[in-house]
């Protein structure tokens, strides 16, 4: 997923945040070692995987969660600050059983730590597909499963965000052509 395709994910977890106040749990400042507003050369002095590619505001690094294969995206505001930071699962194989235990899986992870998702939606993988939301003070995951146009394919996505820099950020992008 290049930098036009998560703005939009950016975009529709923005649209989410209005569902929950985010006010009854500790709020996040970033992913693992990551803090949101770190610059693109303090977060790669800290991530330790190796570089797959890097663009204007993306550096995508291979990892591992669990036995799987994770592309791990921090993404980078025009003022070179992380707002938010993107695992996308390859799941093998794919089909959508495969994938829908996957999102179990990982969904129950994610309840263990921050307790259950303010919203969690499943639909037809055409429509909005699975997702689960946690929102924060001054943070919000996205989870979803969901099938891409315009190559039909599953995608599998875990969203950390900062509110504040991805409206800011958002704010100054033309969305219209996305």
């Amino acid at each position: 997923m290049k930098g036009a395709s998560w703005a939009c994910l950016i975009f529709a977890a923005l649209l989410l945040l209005g569902c929950s106040n985010g006010q009854t749990r500790p709020d996040i400042s970033g992913y693992l070692d990551a803090k949101w507003g770190m610059s693109r050369s303090e977060i790669k002095g800290i991530v330790k995987l190796p570089l797959d590619s890097e663009t204007d505001n993306i550096v995508i690094y291979n990892d591992k969660i669990g036995a799987d294969n994770v592309g791990r995206m921090y993404m980078f505001d025009n003022k070179d600050r992380l707002l938010g930071v993107m695992m996308v699962f390859e799941v093998v194989p794919e089909d959508e059983r495969t994938f829908r235990n996957k999102f179990l899986t990982v969904y129950n992870n994610l309840a263990l730590k921050y307790g259950d998702a303010d919203s969690y939606v499943d639909e037809d993988l055409t429509k909005k597909g699975l997702s689960a939301q946690w929102t924060f003070k001054s943070s919000v995951i996205l989870f979803q499963f969901q099938l891409k146009r315009p190559f039909n394919r599953l995608a599998l996505g875990l969203l950390y965000l900062n509110k504040a820099f991805a409206k800011e950020y958002l704010g100054s992008k033309p969305l219209d052509k996305f």
